[in-house]
């Protein structure tokens, strides 16, 4: 299936699961309606990927060289302002200048 449809119900991809946007804020509440119950189980399964991602990185023996690119407001790498310094591989929420800046790359 793909990352696109991660988490997904059949027939569905994230693209419709999330035509509104991806409140993050489902990770730490309860969902309130039935499509949220969809969202929640699609970011669980997204959490899930990034955290098998960071196992197999390390079961490998880690990264060993990094080339990233700086944003225009000093991020590196999507690691927005006020990432921590061990940031993990995860799904997080960008600000408008990271979005912005990325558009082009992101079919946006």
């Amino acid at each position: 299936d793909g990352l696109w449809t991660l988490g997904c119900d059949a027939g569905c991809d994230a693209g419709q699961l999330f035509a509104d946007g991806v409140d993050l804020t489902l990770r730490d509440r309860e969902a309130a309606t039935a499509r949220e119950a969809a969202q929640k189980r699609a970011l669980a399964a997204v959490d899930q990927y990034c955290s098998d991602f960071e196992a197999k990185v390390r079961g490998m023996g880690g990264i060993g060289f990094f080339l990233g690119g700086i944003g225009p407001d000093g991020h590196v790498a999507f690691n927005c302002a006020g990432s921590g310094r061990h940031s993990v591989t995860r799904l997080t929420k960008t600000n408008y200048a990271t979005q912005a800046a990325a558009a082009g790359d992101l079919g946006g």
